[in-house]
C-alpha cells in the first residue's frame, strides 16, 4: 500500500527527536523507506507557574542532568510532568510558595536528596514513600499537621528534617527507618513521641527542642548513650537524670551490692 507523504509527515510529528531517530534507524536496518518532509516535536519543557505577575520558570527537560534547583523562585506548584525526570537525583524547590506537590513526585526513582523546605505545604502525597532511594528529606517550615505512613517505606533514609511545622504526633511508623542517623523535630507541637522511636539504632542527633513535650517516652531510653539529645525543656532533662539513677540504683540492686 502507498502510503501518501503526509501521512509520514503526521506520523513523525508526534515524536520526539530521540524517538524519531530510533524508528529512522529501525526502518533503514529492514529497508523500508522513510518519505520526507518530516518533522520533529519540539523538545518537551518544564513549567514552574509562579505567583502573581512573575513570568514563569520554563526549562528544558533535555538540559536537566541530575540536578534541579529552582529555590527561592517565587514557584507556586510544581508540574507533573517532573516525572519525566526518572535520572534526577538531587531535588531543591525550597523557600517558594508551594501548598501541595504532585503524586507524581513519587515516580522520581533516582533521587535521593529532596528539600522542599520553607513552603506552605499542609500534607505530603503518599507517594512520596516510592522514593525508596531517598537518603535526606527536608520538609522544615511548612504547615504539615501529619505525615503519611507510607514514609516507612524510605528505608534508605538518613537524614530528615521536619522543624517548624505542626506536627502533633509522629507516626509509629517512623521506628522503621532504620538508617536515620538524623532526626530534626524541632518547633512542632508535639505532646509525646512514639514507641516504635527505639529502633533507631542509627540514630546519632535528635532534636525535639520547642515542642509540648513534658516527659520523655520510657523507650527512649534505648537511645541515650549512643544519641545526641536536644531539649531546652528542664523538665526532660530531668527525667534523664532519673532514668540514670535508677539504672545505676537496680543495677546496683542486681548485684547485691544494695537491697531493695
Amino acid at each position: 500500500m502507498d502510503i501518501p507523504d503526509e501521512m509520514y509527515c503526521e506520523i513523525f510529528s508526534f515524536l520526539s527527536h530521540k524517538d524519531a531517530r530510533g524508528l529512522i534507524s529501525s526502518c533503514h536496518r529492514f529497508n523500508l523507506l522513510i518519505r520526507p518532509p518530516f518533522q520533529f516535536a519540539p523538545p518537551p519543557k518544564l513549567i514552574f507557574r509562579t505567583e502573581g505577575t512573575r513570568p514563569d520558570i520554563v526549562i528544558e527537560i533535555n538540559k536537566i542532568n541530575q540536578y534541579l534547583d529552582v529555590a527561592m523562585s517565587h514557584v507556586i506548584n510544581v508540574p507533573y510532568e517532573i516525572e519525566i525526570l526518572d535520572n534526577l537525583v538531587r531535588l531543591i524547590i525550597s523557600n517558594n510558595q508551594l501548598t501541595t506537590l504532585p503524586s507524581e513526585i513519587g515516580n522520581l526513582n533516582s533521587l535521593t536528596h529532596l528539600d522542599i523546605s520553607n513552603n506552605q505545604l499542609t500534607s505530603l502525597p503518599i507517594e512520596i514513600g516510592n522514593l525508596r532511594r531517598l537518603s535526606c528529606l527536608i520538609i522544615s517550615n511548612n504547615q504539615l499537621t501529619s505525615l503519611p505512613s507510607e514514609i516507612r517505606n524510605l528505608s534508605n533514609l538518613k537524614i530528615l528534617y521536619i522543624r517548624g511545622n505542626q506536627l502533633a504526633s509522629l507516626p509509629s511508623e517512623i521506628g522503621n527507618l532504620n538508617n536515620l542517623t538524623e532526626l530534626d523535630t524541632s518547633d512542632n507541637q508535639l505532646t509525646s513521641l512514639p514507641s516504635e522511636i527505639e529502633n533507631l539504632n542509627d540514630l546519632a542527633w535528635l532534636d525535639i527542642s520547642n515542642n509540648q513535650l513534658t516527659s520523655l517516652s520510657y523507650e527512649i531510653r534505648y537511645l541515650y548513650g549512643h544519641t545526641l539529645l536536644h531539649t531546652d525543656n528542664g523538665l526532660l532533662i530531668f527525667t534523664i537524670i532519673c532514668w540514670i539513677w535508677l539504672t545505676i540504683f537496680f543495677t546496683l540492686s542486681i548485684i547485691g551490692i544494695l537491697t531493695i
